[in-house]
């Protein structure tokens, strides 16, 4: 309780002397050192970010760290999510003043135990994958998540969608875009109310949309 009134109060003291945050805009694959790039100047109300995130693929692990500009509904958010054959955890913490370092985020747990749920799993080259696999959740990952990425470089866009499991955490983080120099990246994160349970039916509840950073191939 006591950092939410500290970040408060930060918060209002940034506002009512109308500055907003200078970030470090980096991007490293691995835990190689992200603190050397261009200075971006952050919109009203977002701070420094550092976004940090595992992907497990087939057993073999990569590790991906951006940092910049992000709202402040990010901080200390994490969870993880399971897309076809990736397992990915994800991880976001904040710093508050002019080209801040923010500690390395805290990841969840990974966890391979089923909780008897069951998803749908597809990908597709286009932005609403569907198909008749489904998938066993496993963990903390009790939502059904649809996940668009887009990506440019210049012109066009290039976008892709997966369906998999995910933890509740995913869809409060929030919107989240990446860009470096041309290159732009940014996932949308569709996450229905609950999963289906086995043996039960397929639950389509009303989905909520949420914009998150970066998925790995």
């Amino acid at each position: 309780m006591a950092s939410s009134w500290v970040l408060l109060g930060i918060l209002s003291a940034l506002a009512r002397t109308g500055h907003c945050l200078q970030c470090t805009q980096c991007i490293a694959l691995g835990l190689s050192s992200c603190t050397q790039g261009p200075t971006v100047t952050c919109t009203s109300g977002h701070v420094c970010t550092s976004m940090y995130q595992q992907t497990t693929i087939d057993g073999k692990k990569s590790e991906f760290l951006y940092r910049s500009c992000g709202p402040t509904s990010h901080c200390d958010k994490s969870g993880s999510f399971t897309i076809v054959n990736k397992s990915i955890r994800l991880g976001v913490s904040c710093c508050f003043t002019d080209n801040c370092t923010s500690p390395l985020p805290f990841l969840p747990p990974a966890s391979t135990r089923r909780n008897g749920k069951v998803c749908q799993m597809c990908s597709d080259a286009n932005e609403a994958c569907t198909g008749s696999k489904t998938i066993d959740c496993v963990g903390s990952e009790n939502k059904c998540l649809l996940q668009v990425s887009k990506i440019r470089a210049g012109t066009p866009e290039n976008a892709e969608s997966f369906r998999g499991c995910s933890t509740g955490s995913i869809c409060e983080i929030g919107n989240q875009n990446m860009s470096i120099g041309i290159l732009s990246m940014e996932s949308t994160f569709v996450c229905s109310g609950g999963a289906i349970t086995l043996h039960g039916g397929l639950d389509l509840s009303t989905l909520t949309a949420l914009v998150l950073l970066i998925s790995l191939n």
